[in-house]
């Protein structure tokens, strides 16, 4: 076990981590019965170490401030005791859960709060963020042939004309979300439905195809990043995202049903959003 001495000293600043870091391996189990959650700890209380090498480095950060670089492999193996390649895994698990953020070339840093994308019905289009100056960016537009999994999915025949807008989601600089949205060429009242400036899908159809959005069917899912979402996302490929397919139904009937005039998809990077949704309950 390290001295508590040498567990105060940073690597190459004044600032102070944990002192309690050398002594925390052991009681971890018994620690984790008085948390609601339990940290994860089985009742057995065998702990893989690279999870105790977790909670540790999760304690660090928490006596760091944002955007403070956390010490480095070699450093917290030395301060814990613990092989590089157990830190190594520990780290990249909590990179992953957006609690770590890691900069090429440059290093790992305590990431800043992720930001909550709320769907409620004052945003059904997810435009209620939680904090942070959330911005869209247009990358491009094009026409494109429905084939029948899309025509089906908007109710029109198959090799209809579909326009296909792809917007990049940021908040304070940071890729946050990739935005496809999919809507039928006809229903387009502008001249020149491929320059379009970035806006929200809502938006999109009030101003650009006389539609005001009655309903929004959401469905959320994890999905892994592709290459190329990965690279406009800034994210390394694989990465777990969350994926929220959206169904854009008109106040116009179609017969019994609502009209579907548009789909969406957007790809939110998991380390950085959270998405919740609200719903009023009827009483009875």
């Amino acid at each position: 076990m390290m001295s508590t001495e040498k567990l105060k000293t940073a690597e190459s600043s004044s600032r102070r981590y944990p002192e309690f870091v050398g002594d925390a391996i052991q009681p971890i189990a018994e620690l984790s019965t008085n948390t609601p959650f339990r940290n994860g700890i089985p009742e057995d209380g065998r702990i893989p170490q690279y999870f105790q090498a977790k909670l540790l480095i999760a304690a660090i950060i928490g006596q760091l401030g944002v955007g403070v670089p956390i010490p480095t492999e070699r450093s917290l193996a030395a301060r814990l005791g613990m092989a590089r390649e157990t830190i190594r895994n520990a780290t990249e698990e909590l990179i992953v859960e957006g609690k770590l953020l890691r900069k090429h070339g440059s290093g790992t840093y305590v990431a800043p709060p992720k930001v909550t994308d709320a769907i409620t019905p004052a945003s059904a289009d997810g435009d209620n963020w939680s904090h942070g100056a959330k911005s869209r960016s247009f990358l491009f537009s094009e026409n494109i042939v429905a084939d029948r999994t899309l025509a089906d999915d908007l109710g029109i025949r198959a090799r209809s004309t579909v326009v296909h807008i792809e917007q990049l989601l940021t908040e304070t600089d940071t890729p946050v979300g990739l935005e496809s949205t999919y809507i039928p060429n006809s229903l387009f009242r502008v001249a020149d439905n491929l320059r379009i400036a970035p806006m929200s899908v809502r938006r999109r159809l009030l101003e650009q195809c006389d539609i005001t959005a009655s309903r929004v069917d959401n469905r959320i899912e994890s999905i892994l990043a592709t290459p190329r979402e990965a690279k406009l996302l800034q994210v390394p490929p694989g990465l777990p995202t969350l994926m929220v397919d959206r169904s854009w139904f008109s106040e116009k009937q179609l017969g019994d049903k609502p009209k579907l005039v548009a789909r969406s998809r957007t790809i939110y990077r998991a380390d950085r959003t959270i998405v919740t949704s609200s719903v009023d309950i009827d009483s009875e």
